[in-house]
């Protein structure tokens, strides 16, 4: 429910903004695809090498001027996953301290640093109690009337950081789960949830069509028929190792991540399966036209005909 929340909260308005933005942008490719002939026709009277690439860097260049004349910012487009990334980590971090385990370095850099404490009888009689079940776990719940109004910035800060402190093992997570894993303190037995975060994320960051994809792995484009062109010049080297660098980082998660309890791997894949369902119901929702103008060959006849029946 927390990430259905967050993605119904913060996730769609972001993802419609950089829809718009990507729609904005098409509208202007016609605009775009006129100016390969141009810069073509003046590079190619200079005999110049290298008329490919240069072409390409001179559209590039020429575009980015063209889409900041229109405020067309795609850099702005990350916007959605910088802003829920703290809500999401802080969410992870608040189910890791119900799983029983300790605050992790994400938690220490949010709220202070945890200091090492001697076990007591107080921490012993917690933890026995986590232990008992739920009927003897009741009573240790934390009131809201405990915690003291704040006065001051300082207060406020020393009060989350006690109530967060405060979170210990949520004995249902034992009990809480479903179909292969039942418990959910303890990690996957067969290792699929881990896997199949990796796997959705891996289907969130790849490509749709064949020529990003090539042109994120730095392949060649394929070989046209001459009716088409590419438009925009591809992504910068800067942009292309990130998204590359985020790609293997997804891959790598679920070998990495196989001992954490499932817990986490639920609501992590419940987090990324529903960005990947609104990025997807937002493009069908509203498609982006993909027409292209055919270039022309030079050879058309200098009058206007009317359109065959």
């Amino acid at each position: 429910m927390v990430a259905l929340a967050v993605s119904a909260a913060i996730r769609t308005p972001l993802t419609l903004y950089a829809h718009s933005l990507k729609r904005r942008r098409a509208k202007l490719l016609h605009l775009i695809q006129a100016q390969y002939a141009q810069i073509g026709l003046g590079l190619r009277r200079k005999a110049v090498t290298n008329l490919r690439e240069r072409v390409l860097k001179a559209v590039r260049k020429r575009s980015k001027a063209t889409f900041k004349v229109f405020s067309i910012d795609e850099s702005k487009s990350i916007w959605g996953g910088l802003i829920s990334l703290p809500i999401f980590l802080s969410n992870l971090e608040v189910i890791r301290r119900m799983c029983g385990g300790p605050r992790g370095l994400i938690g220490n850099l949010l709220h202070g640093w945890e200091t090492t404490t001697t076990p007591t009888a107080t921490g012993a009689a917690e933890t026995e109690a986590a232990s008992s079940g739920p009927a003897s776990f009741t009573g240790d719940a934390i009131s809201v009337a405990d915690v003291s109004s704040p006065t001051s910035l300082g207060d406020l800060t020393s009060t989350t950081s006690d109530t967060l402190s405060s979170i210990s093992m949520e004995p249902t997570f034992a009990t809480g789960g479903c179909l292969w894993f039942p418990n959910l303190l303890v990690p996957d037995p067969y290792h699929i949830l881990p896997f199949a975060v990796s796997a959705l994320l891996f289907a969130h960051m790849i490509p749709e069509t064949t020529a990003e994809r090539r042109d994120l792995f730095g392949l060649k484009p394929l070989a046209t028929n001459g009716k088409t062109m590419t438009v925009g010049g591809g992504r910068s080297r800067m942009w292309r190792a990130l998204q590359r660098s985020l790609i293997i980082m997804a891959l790598a998660i679920g070998p990495a991540t196989m001992d954490m309890p499932a817990a986490l791997h639920l609501y992590w894949m419940t987090s990324v399966g529903c960005s990947l369902a609104v990025t997807k119901g937002v493009k069908k929702l509203m498609p982006i036209t993909k027409s292209s103008v055919k270039p022309c060959t030079g050879i058309e006849i200098p009058l206007l005909r009317p359109k065959p029946l």
